[in-house]
């Protein structure tokens, strides 16, 4: 050791900065792993993948609700999106500079304590396997067999490369650590000093980009200070880099600029897209860096944006599951330790170790080792440091009291003792490839039209808020002014939509020359002057209108605004039909009409029942439930003679009432058609764009379950069309 210290001195001129930067590098241990204990390994991270919690970034998070409120399903370039003044920034806002009242003061809002708990099925396996064992320090030990009989939800996120820090004990396996996003993370520093460990990272990172060809890793290049940039210090182990700060030296075929950057948001999503190479970008910091530490938001950022995609925290907290007790036991998954035996120490047990006098220290101790139980030997930890104790040792018990002081509470661990300690590092990578979030990333060309409508130009836009309940009676009061002439102008498209955000209310857009605005105003006013007064409507806003040029521009905004009028128009005649004569409900209108709107685009039965499939499979990842599908079986079986029924009626008003807008709302759906330009995919996810809007006018409440319901009904009475058109077929003689 003496010598190593005088080497260490002498390679750094005694600069105890300098020995911070210095890696030692020791011949590797003569022991591997068997096979047998990588199969252990991987079942355990099975395991913890099922039951490991599932979280995600609350600054990423708050990104998509900005982005999708400011921006509206727009693409726009990353440095847009990232100015705190032209977009929306990224955590931690800008604030006012030179603030003096405010610039000495620490004054942060009170949080609200949250005490609720949701009972799992876990809970339930967890307490029951930990009563059942009687020993003196109870074990927690879970089989696969035990996992497999709760009723999981589907893992929300794959693992995309998990490294894992384990031990072994006698004949157990202890994972200290695993989870991750980046298999090789922990390996990149080391990179530089051993050509093995560099050609390892390089490898994992080339089967995860031959994995996964339709996506760009890219390297993120990034200078911190001297003494954090030795731990970000690395090889070149991806084949793109993506320079913010440092300068890369691959070749500029295989450097990202920042500047050809586009972000949008798919399925909640956030997604970085390379106009360039046409391709998705997945950045990655192959480093141990706690980038959050860092203060350039752009970096944080596109640091954060990979765990969305990933589990990256694989483990079993107890106090999460039963929060506020003095003693967690040790869980195992068959010979696998995932959590080791846990005991908290509260204020008065802390005091009681603070006497002046060692003996009475001592004594103390000892009385609370026997107390709770406390393991021959047991860890305290703060952050990533850890002290090992040994309560046989009285120096130690001193010691262990002196670190303690102070403290309100304190947590220390079961030590599971060797002499030799066997520590390994697992790095497991992705089964299969990566299932992301497909942008519609539309050419510039056909990006046609005006974008922004402030109050005072062409369009209007109103926001009128009221329960949802009087929604429907809200709209028909308004319909006569829809109609009618304000001078010698009248409104020439008109279409509304149901929103909540943060409360439910009516977007409705106006077309109307400028001159006529005030006109139109001032008759709004009046007819809802009574409900406003009456807390009907609750508030009544006028806005920007923004169109969504990407989201339409497969046949572009102009034509589909004329849908969207003729489809308002539609649904406002069945309202208004319905509440004479209660002829359909509302969920065999919207069957009807989606029918229709599918039927424009393709006679084809296959293609029809191939669209409300997939279609419905879009939704299942934003619902949870085991019986879905049953559910909407039973209610097929419900409702299919009224289906029947109402297919076989043929109406031109689209059961409406009215022939004249039934065959507008059709003439309106032909026009989309011969506009349309684009790839499958971005046909098919127009088409869906406009179904969406067309069902949220339809139904009050729950409209997503609602059309989720509506494609796999229409789904079950094709597939059923079908049996019967076989059926029906002549056989040959």
């Amino acid at each position: 050791m003496f010598r190593k210290k005088l080497v260490l001195n002498e390679i750094t001129s005694g600069s105890k900065q300098a020995q911070l930067n210095v890696i030692l590098q020791k011949a590797e241990a003569s022991e591997t792993p068997d096979h047998q204990i990588s199969e252990k390994l991987k079942q355990a991270i099975a395991a913890l993948h099922l039951i490991s919690g599932t979280e995600d970034l609350p600054a990423l998070t708050q990104f998509i609700k900005d982005f999708q409120h400011h921006f509206e399903g727009r693409m726009m370039p990353l440095l847009t999106a990232i100015d705190p003044e032209a977009g929306i920034g990224y955590q931690m806002p800008e604030g006012e500079k030179n603030n003096l009242l405010l610039e000495t003061l620490n004054i942060q809002p009170k949080l609200i304590a949250d005490h609720s708990m949701n009972w799992s099925a876990l809970h339930a396996l967890l307490l029951d396997v930990w009563l059942k064992n009687k020993s003196r320090v109870p074990i927690i030990n879970l089989t696969m067999a035990d996992l497999e009989k709760i009723n999981h939800p589907e893992p929300s996120k794959p693992l995309t490369g998990t490294s894992v820090l384990f031990r072994l004990v006698d004949d157990q396996i202890l994972i200290e650590s695993a989870g991750g996003i980046n298999t090789p993370a922990l390996l990149g520093r080391f990179t530089v000093i051993d050509h093995r460990i560099k050609l390892a990272a390089q490898e994992m990172a080339r089967y995860l980009e031959e994995q996964n060809p339709d996506v760009i890793f890219a390297e993120l290049l990034h200078l911190t200070d001297p003494h954090i940039d030795n731990v970000n210090r690395r090889a070149h182990i991806y084949s793109y880099e993506l320079p913010l700060t440092s300068p890369s030296t691959l070749p500029q075929s295989h450097q990202i600029e920042i500047s050809d950057l586009y972000v949008t948001i798919a399925n909640n999503r956030v997604v970085l897209f390379s106009k360039k190479h046409q391709k998705i970008v997945i950045p990655r910091l192959t480093s141990a860096y706690n980038h959050n530490l860092n203060k350039l938001p752009i970096f944080r950022f596109l640091a954060d944006l990979p765990y969305q995609y990933s589990r990256y925290n694989l483990s079993l907290d107890l106090k999460q599951y039963f929060p506020g007790l003095s003693f967690y036991p040790r869980v195992q998954i068959e010979e696998t330790i995932i959590s080791l035996a846990t005991w908290i120490l509260n204020t008065e047990q802390i005091a009681s170790l603070q006497a002046p006098d060692d003996q009475v220290k001592l004594s103390a101790f000892y009385q609370i080792r026997d107390d709770i139980k406390l393991s021959p030997y047991f860890t305290l930890s703060e952050g990533d440091q850890e002290l090992v104790f040994d309560p046989s040792i009285e120096k130690d018990i001193l010691i262990f009291c002196r670190c303690i002081a102070h403290k309100k509470e304190v947590m220390l661990k079961e030590h599971l003792y060797q002499k030799t300690i066997r520590q390994f590092n697992a790095f497991l990578m992705p089964a299969e490839k990566l299932t992301l979030p497909v942008p519609i990333v539309p050419s510039d060309e056909k990006l046609k039209g005006k974008r922004m409508f402030i109050p005072g130009s062409d369009w209007l836009y109103l926001k009128i808020y009221s329960p949802k309940l009087g929604a429907n009676r809200l709209l028909l009061r308004l319909r006569p002014l829809l109609k009618k002439r304000y001078g010698k102008y009248r409104i020439t498209q008109w279409f509304y939509i149901r929103y909540q955000d943060p409360a439910p209310h009516i977007r409705l857009r106006l077309m109307i020359a400028p001159e006529a605005i005030s006109e139109v105003l001032l008759a709004f006013k009046a007819k809802m002057e009574d409900s406003i007064d009456q807390h009907v409507i609750r508030e009544y806003q006028i806005n920007i209108y923004t169109r969504e040029l990407e989201r339409y521009a497969a046949a572009g905004i102009e034509v589909t605004e004329q849908f969207f009028s003729i489809s308002s128009e539609l649904v406002m005649q069945f309202l208004f039909q319905n509440k004479k004569e209660g002829v359909v409900s509302n969920h065999l209108f919207a069957l009807y009409t989606l029918r229709a709107i599918i039927s424009v685009f393709t006679e084809n039965l296959e293609d029809q029942i191939s669209f409300a499939l997939s279609s419905y499979q879009q939704f299942l990842p934003e619902f949870s439930g085991d019986t879905i599908k049953v559910g909407l079986d039973k209610k097929y079986r419900e409702l299919a003679s009224d289906i029947k029924y109402a297919f076989k009626l043929n109406d031109p008003a689209l059961l409406s009432g009215s022939s004249a807008v039934g065959f507008a709302f059709v003439n309106s759906l032909t026009a989309i058609r011969q506009k349309l330009d684009g790839n499958v995919f971005e046909i098919m996810q127009y088409l869906r764009s406009i179904i969406h809007m067309h069902l949220n006018r339809i139904f009050v409440d729950d409209s997503r379950k609602q059309e989720m319901a509506c494609y796999y009904l229409l789904y079950k009475k094709l597939v059923s069309d079908k049996g019967r058109n076989k059926f029906q077929q002549p056989r040959d003689r």
